[in-house]
């Protein structure tokens, strides 16, 4: 097994998003104003491969994790198992403003953990809430739509990826290279928007496994100490069903 890193620059959709985040609230606690964020649209992404040789392949896996992943470490044994057994490459794609896709002292687990204890000293809603759910919490409660976005935003970059590999312009992937997909969690839901709407034909033939995933949204339970609190999530699951229409 090889792990190869390759460098991603955000370019599709890049100005249509950075428009609609000008109006997106950012949370006082948190300063970072979306757009400025700039580990989410310089960033790295991941292959691993079968063969420990740098090789073009015909076939791949494009891997999507859950919702508040901080790092690939859970993610990393089940894409070399799936390298292993399937003989192709399993890509690791981050979600936007996830993994490395975001600022270091949101996984910070001794500075998260001073801001939730102030929180709740000053009379917070303490359910479900941790250090390690804190920042995504926080910018959820104060603007959910940012939920909506960041999906829209990976949509267009996995859109560029395919792009580039249509291109013929990936190290390791030919440009007929047929790319199905493992989603994990809020991975499944991204995936199925992905190939509902499949802008650029390149999932047509593609095959989809959900793991711990594809529930309607109204059947989404988000509240968990390793995902969002539960204040937030009603905040995100209103939102979503009484205003986003």
């Amino acid at each position: 097994m090889r792990e190869f890193t390759i460098d991603f620059k955000e370019s599709l959709g890049y100005d249509e998003i950075r428009k609609v985040r000008d109006n997106i609230v950012v949370p006082e606690i948190f300063p970072e104003y979306d757009n400025c964020i700039d580990e989410n649209r310089n960033f790295k992404y991941y292959i691993v491969t079968p063969e420990k040789r740098e090789i073009k392949y015909s076939s791949a896996i494009l891997l999507f994790h859950g919702l508040n992943e901080r790092s690939w470490d859970k993610y990393r044994p089940w894409a070399e198992y799936l390298s292993s057994n399937t003989g192709k490459p399993v890509i690791m794609f981050p979600i936007s403003l996830h993994i490395n896709r975001s600022p270091a002292r949101w996984s910070n687990p001794r500075e998260m953990q001073s801001l939730v204890n102030k929180y709740i000293s000053e009379g917070g809603d303490s359910r479900d809430l941790s250090f390690f759910n804190f920042a995504l919490s926080t910018r959820i409660a104060a603007d959910p739509f940012r939920f909506y976005i960041a999906g829209r935003e990976t949509i267009f970059n996995v859109e560029q990826l395919t792009g580039e590999i249509r291109g013929g312009n990936h190290p390791l992937l030919t440009k007929d290279c047929k790319v199905d997909v493992f989603a994990y969690s809020i991975g499944a839901l991204l995936s199925q928007v992905l190939f509902m709407s499949d802008p650029g034909g390149f999932f047509r033939d593609s095959r989809l496994f959900l793991f711990c995933g594809g529930a309607l949204f109204s059947e989404m339970n988000g509240s968990s100490k390793l995902i969002m609190d539960r204040r937030s999530f009603e905040v995100l699951n209103s939102y979503y069903r009484k205003v986003f229409v």
